[in-house]
């Protein structure tokens, strides 16, 4: 395995931030400085969050602006996307909420409009219009957690979306596993978000490296197939701890993704999702209709 290197990009939740270290970050005169970073710092305008339901979109950005954020999502209210009037409803304020950012950013952050919709073109008018109406470097797609089991349908939803942004980034919120990460960007991601592998370790999941994570009661007792820095240290009795299987996760999945940017570098990606996907028929057939979306687009 190839050394881990770190990240060049973090991601904080705006709201819950603003809600419990407000204090802390404007003593240490931003967030770089707070988490001693100097790299981006991409801030999620944290609709997702309990803490989102005291703010508005006026005080998150206001808030993102303070703390010296370098990209910035739009406070956004997801929704299951079963389609009663009050999803709906939510679906709307969103776009409202993207629009009032974008008057207000006047160029401070480079500012992605959240968006959700439940089909293609719901998605495909509702960027239409925020891209007429509204000035944004990118777009954040949501609420597609609820339709996790129908790949198919998150394919043709971030095709779509691709197609619209054109050249703009184009992020994905909350989707969790690294197999499906890789899928994302053939699909047209830019950027992915998850606590998937915070998640995978609190069920005591471990990501095999270039593989599928399995679980700890599957796992046997084999040598660990990894030599990351955790598990140099470890065995198999001792790596399930929660804090050093989500280290390990993390590391896994950040060694991937590099490796997928060589791949998409080269022009070899979508064979390398071919041998990636072996085993995993699911994924694999959906990479395919990935790639008969792509060229019908």
């Amino acid at each position: 395995m190839k050394k881990y290197r770190a990240p060049s990009c973090v991601m904080i939740n705006a709201s819950i931030l603003a809600s419990s270290y407000r204090s802390e970050i404007a003593r240490k005169s931003g967030i770089h400085k707070l988490l001693g970073f100097n790299r981006v710092v991409f801030s999620d305008g944290g609709g997702f969050s309990k803490e989102s339901q005291s703010w508005s979109q006026k005080q998150i950005i206001r808030f993102q602006h303070e703390i010296g954020a370098d990209i910035a999502t739009t406070l956004d209210y997801p929704v299951t996307l079963k389609a009663p009037w009050f999803e709906r409803s939510r679906v709307h304020r969103t776009l409202l909420n993207a629009l009032e950012a974008s008057r207000l950013n006047r160029d401070k952050m480079l500012l992605l409009a959240s968006v959700h919709a439940k089909t293609r073109l719901e998605l495909q008018n509702a960027i239409k219009y925020l891209e007429k109406h509204g000035s944004f470097d990118g777009y954040a797609i949501g609420s597609l957690i609820p339709q996790r089991g129908r790949v198919h349908d998150i394919i043709g939803l971030i095709a779509t979306a691709r197609k619209a942004v054109g050249k703009k980034h184009l992020h994905i919120y909350g989707l969790t596993g690294c197999s499906l990460y890789l899928l994302m960007f053939y699909a047209g991601a830019d950027s992915v978000d998850s606590q998937g592998f915070l998640l995978s370790a609190a069920n005591r999941e471990y990501y095999v490296p270039w593989g599928k994570s399995i679980r700890r009661d599957k796992f046997g007792d084999k040598a660990l197939p990894c030599d990351c820095r955790i598990c140099k240290r470890e065995t198999f009795r001792t790596v399930f701890q929660r804090e050093k299987l989500a280290i390990h996760n993390f590391i896994t999945l950040q060694n991937e993704l590099q490796k997928t940017r060589i791949e998409i570098s080269s022009g070899r990606f979508y064979e390398y999702l071919e041998r990636r996907y072996q085993g995993l028929p699911l994924l694999h057939r959906a990479l395919r209709y990935a790639s008969r979306i792509h060229q019908s687009l």
